[in-house]
């Protein structure tokens, strides 16, 4: 899995914090609005644990030097066209 494209009515869920982003157009805009608090970088390993039909278990670790430690399991959907129809994640900081 090298990336994973959304699909034009993907949605895209994070939690604890309420990001609900449906459409490919609102994930977009969520992530760019985001670029102010990016600009250290971020380095991230990721794992996948499991696949079952059209879904995958995943499990990453995220790291900032200003945010810290973060575990981030997800779960990512695909629709039959291979784009992603709906993404999931949970960061729980370590």
């Amino acid at each position: 899995m090298e990336s994973c494209t959304a699909s034009p009515q993907a949605e895209y869920h994070e939690w604890p914090y309420e990001t609900d982003w449906i459409s490919r157009e609102a994930i977009t805009e969520g992530w760019q609005s985001r670029a102010p608090w990016q600009k250290g970088g971020w380095d991230f390993d990721w794992s996948i644990l499991t696949v079952d039909g059209d879904t995958a278990a995943i499990e990453g670790t995220g790291r900032d030097k200003e945010l810290g430690t973060f575990a981030n399991p997800w779960t990512v959907t695909f629709g039959k066209s291979g784009k992603c129809t709906v993404f999931r994640m949970w960061n729980n900081e370590i």
